[in-house]
């Protein structure tokens, strides 16, 4: 395709990268933010995005009726209000999401305002299998609500890898995946079978180690699912109306290219369209963003530990691209538990597969229970 020639990662770009570690980092001009104030549409339109009709969410009527008496988030919904992809600078240098560690203070209820502060905590240089040289830009962003109270800390993690064309590019074999009738009819039984805890109480005295959670399976993968999840989650720094774009600081003319059309087109379309993905990224084929499948692990998790449980940790690692027509089964099992500073905590592993039992989420998550006795 057209467009912007393919670069390596050159030292001078590493140490470019280097050079922004500690700073602040601008999103752009005020409100680029997506989400500024978690309205009751807000959330319910995020919860939508990711497949999470969980009334505690979506239901004002139910809300009101909870311990929270409104309208709450899923935890994962800041994604919205950032979504923890801070990776500024290094134009024509694809970015691919690799996961966020997220640590939760408190719960986001309707109407709540929050600004977040991003800023760049590290930078570190790799080498692998499928990439010659690459980085990983970490951003660490604090998420405040408008009285002053911390809400929540993430650390993301964002790849910065050459394109297609370039030294050091991206190697993946084309796939996608069909299916039988039947197959998909069983994937239809299983989505059928979700379960949500709700209103009854998990009780931490109840739960043991080795316990599995009811899995969560998403999929197959296609092109609703992205736009209903883009719908919700916004995310607002690449796909934006081409007027907008062209203003834009943050992005640049080294981000977009040209098609054999002549339209001027952001590489982020990739994960819409298979041509790009795999012309200008290296990818095998569309694919989805990252942090859609930490938000299924937090549907995993909100899932089974009911109305009453927070969620405190959550830390995903993006281990495989996420295809078009790939079905993914987020599953997780309870570690351990423990009481630590007058709270009764729940120690869980998280793992996501694919229809081909490769493993394409890592994780690990730390949920707050009522206690029977304390």
């Amino acid at each position: 395709m057209p467009g912007v020639q393919p670069i390596p990662l050159t030292d001078e770009l590493v140490r470019e990268a280097r050079a922004m570690i500690g700073k602040e980092v601008s999103r752009a001009k005020p409100g680029n933010q997506w989400n500024e104030e978690a309205s009751r549409d807000a959330i319910r339109h995020y919860a939508h995005g990711i497949g999470d009709d969980n009334p505690l969410w979506c239901d004002p009527a139910y809300g009101k009726k909870s311990a929270y008496g409104c309208t709450i988030a899923p935890p994962t919904f800041l994604h919205t209000v950032d979504t923890t992809i801070v990776a500024p600078g290094l134009g024509g240098i694809q970015l691919i999401f690799g996961g966020t560690d997220w640590t939760f203070h408190d719960t986001v209820r309707g109407g709540d305002g929050i600004t977040p502060c991003v800023k760049i905590a590290d930078v570190e240089e790799h080498h692998g299998k499928k990439v010659g040289r690459f980085l990983i830009q970490v951003g660490e962003i604090t998420y405040t609500r408008q009285d002053g109270k911390l809400m929540a800390r993430a650390l993301g993690r964002t790849l910065r890898i050459p394109r297609v064309g370039a030294e050091g590019q991206m190697r993946h074999e084309q796939r996608r995946q069909t299916y039988t009738e039947e197959q998909l009819e069983a994937i239809r039984q299983e989505v059928l079978q979700e379960k949500r805890r709700g209103s009854q109480t998990r009780f931490w005295e109840a739960v043991e180690a080795g316990e599995l959670l009811t899995p969560v399976v998403k999929g197959p993968l296609n092109l609703i699912d992205m736009v209903c999840y883009m719908a919700g989650l916004g995310y607002p720094t690449p796909f934006k109306a081409l007027e907008r774009s062209y203003l834009d600081p943050y992005q640049g003319d080294k981000m977009f290219y040209r098609n054999e059309r002549g339209d001027l087109i952001n590489a982020a379309v990739g994960h819409l369209d298979e041509n790009v993905a795999r012309e200008i990224i290296g990818m095998p084929g569309a694919y989805d963003v990252g942090h859609q499948r930490i938000s299924w692990m937090g549907h995993l998790l909100t899932n089974w530990m009911g109305d009453e449980g927070f969620l405190k940790r959550l830390q995903v690692k993006i281990e495989r691209p996420n295809l078009f027509g790939d079905t993914t089964w987020c599953r997780g099992r309870v570690t351990g538990k423990r009481q630590e500073g007058g709270e009764c905590l729940v120690d869980c592993e998280l793992w996501a597969e694919n229809q081909r039992q490769e493993i394409t989420v890592t994780g690990t998550a730390t949920v707050r229970l009522r206690s029977r006795e304390v």
